[in-house]
């Protein structure tokens, strides 16, 4: 099996310092990327595990989207799981 592991720790910073939309390009990158990946071997099983510690929209007062994350991954197909 192969194992590939990608970590990028300068979202969190970002979006405290600048705000939520400092990482969309780079999520929409991130997304592109994966995209190809899967279509190098798409006779390979390829899962993908995105996680965060937590999930928060700017603005004053901040808030908690992590519900409405989990929602919106959920209906795209992904699998949410529970910490263990």
């Amino acid at each position: 099996m192969d194992v590939s592991l990608i970590y990028i720790a300068a979202t969190d910073t970002a979006v405290h310092v600048v705000g939520p939309d400092s990482v969309k390009a780079l999520l929409i990158e991130l997304d592109g990327m994966l995209q190809r990946a899967r279509a190098r071997r798409p006779d390979r099983p390829f899962d993908t595990l995105i996680f965060s510690d937590h999930g928060v929209a700017g603005g004053d007062p901040l808030i908690n989207v992590s519900k409405t994350t989990k929602k919106a991954l959920k209906q795209a197909g992904f699998r949410i799981s529970k910490k263990g």
